[in-house]
């Protein structure tokens, strides 16, 4: 991702009056272009040196897990972030 989310600024944004709307925050989940991160424990998970961003259906599949629980992070380039919490369990390589 050569963009970073602008995820602590001062004033008022667009991506933070939409964290106020609901409906606003689930149409960007349900919309295709939604991209999700998968967090664990303050981590990031990575693919070849970059983060990984998968869509809500790849979520699903590869993590059981719904995309509905993903917090909304913001906007880049006008695709939605969110982040989906995984769960502790092993390490690969532990």
């Amino acid at each position: 991702m050569d963009a970073m989310l602008n995820l602590a600024r001062g004033g008022s944004t667009a991506t933070g009056a939409a964290r106020t709307r609901p409906q606003a925050v689930e149409e960007a989940r349900s919309g295709g272009a939604a991209r999700f991160l998968l967090v664990r424990q303050g981590d990031v998970a990575v693919e070849s040196d970059e983060v990984l961003v998968l869509t809500a259906g790849e979520v699903a599949r590869l993590h059981r897990r719904n995309a509905e629980d993903a917090i909304y992070l913001g906007r880049v380039d006008g695709i939605p972030y969110f982040a989906c919490d995984v769960p502790p369990g092993p390490r690969r390589g532990a």
